[in-house]
């Protein structure tokens, strides 16, 4: 591991202490813990949206068909 030095807001700081109390752990393993998750989140929503942006589009329905009239679809005069 590397060892980094931050610097937090108080307030921030006074809330990651009391976090690392409550898990019988140290600052620097809930400020890792919290880090790792966050690098974790960003790398798999980025894979996601490769993975969405590289397949190829496809047609809903046939050029052919018509889509549905919007008063079709929100037709409420049986509510009014």
């Amino acid at each position: 591991m590397t060892a980094i030095t931050i610097e937090l807001p108080e307030t921030i700081a006074r809330e990651v202490s009391s976090m690392a109390v409550e898990q019988h752990t140290t600052v620097a393993t809930v400020v890792s813990a919290i880090v790792v998750e966050h690098v974790k989140q960003k790398t798999s929503y980025e894979a996601a949206q490769e993975d969405f942006l590289s397949r190829k589009p496809v047609l809903l329905q046939s050029e052919f068909n018509e889509y549905p009239r919007r008063d079709a679809l929100y037709d409420r005069a049986d509510i009014r």
